[in-house]
């Protein structure tokens, strides 16, 4: 019995003295994580934030500011693990929510292809901001246009005959955005896959334009095009003669130019 009494108290010395440093320790890798949040440092603070979730940390503004650094990836994969942490921030009804959350909930479920609630969400949002608010005001305007735009392409029925390309150019990979030559002898197209250099891991995608040129009837293997740069490409346009090409630079957090 003895024994028996000595194995209790000394569990709940272990509580009292680990469990204190157990609060301290999460305070500190929240601070960390709301300041890496701040400077726009989402790689960071998402991965503090999913450490304070999995200990315990219920939060809805800590779960909002996760979804946030999901979604400002350039990943679509991982933009969309941001979704369920918004809605539960949203759920949660918390009055210190910033107004913010109906954006990302927009950009969420545009993301997610489910373009109704995109639309009613960012609208919502839009109705919350005052006539001063002129950034903010446009930032939505532009989302909801993209969102109602891709309702009515959805809406229409069309009529289009898809076949796949040989495994030279459609691999187990994602390409998109397509550019021909008018004379069909170049193609350009934009590729989501592993690339040696560019990422920090083998399992990290990036974007990238590979080439390829018509040869017999049929596409090679193509080449990606190396402008030196360590960031993301993609092809925006081509002329017809292919000696120009428009390409998009990202510059991060869901940015860039052409």
């Amino acid at each position: 019995m003895k024994k028996y009494y000595c194995s209790i108290v000394i569990v709940l010395i272990s509580f009292l003295v680990f469990n204190p440093l157990l609060a301290q320790d999460n305070q500190a890798k929240r601070y960390r994580a709301d300041k890496y949040f701040e400077i726009k440092n989402y790689a960071e603070a998402r991965g503090l934030y999913e450490e304070l979730i999995a200990a315990g940390e219920n939060d809805p503004l800590l779960r909002y500011k996760a979804g946030v650094s999901y979604l400002e990836d350039r990943n679509i994969q991982l933009q969309l693990k941001g979704l369920p942490h918004l809605e539960v921030a949203r759920k949660s009804n918390d009055p210190k929510l910033p107004k913010e959350l109906n954006y990302y909930l927009g950009v969420g479920y545009h993301k997610a292809a489910e373009i109704h609630k995109a639309i009613d969400f960012l609208t919502n949002y839009k109705k919350s901001l005052t006539a001063s608010e002129k950034a903010m005001l446009n930032a939505a305007d532009r989302q909801l246009g993209q969102a109602q735009n891709a309702l009515a392409q959805m809406n229409q029925v069309k009529s289009y005959n898809i076949k796949r390309l040989d495994n030279t150019i459609n691999s187990e990979h994602t390409e998109y955005n397509p550019v021909v030559m008018a004379d069909e002898s170049m193609m350009a197209f934009t590729a989501l896959k592993p690339a040696q250099g560019k990422s920090k891991s083998s399992s990290e995608l990036v974007e990238n334009i590979y080439l390829s040129y018509k040869a017999n009837g049929s596409w090679p293997v193509p080449q990606a095009l190396d402008l030196g740069m360590k960031t993301n490409l993609g092809t925006a346009g081509l002329s017809r003669g292919g000696r120009q090409m428009i390409i998009f630079i990202s510059s991060g957090h869901n940015t860039g130019s052409v």
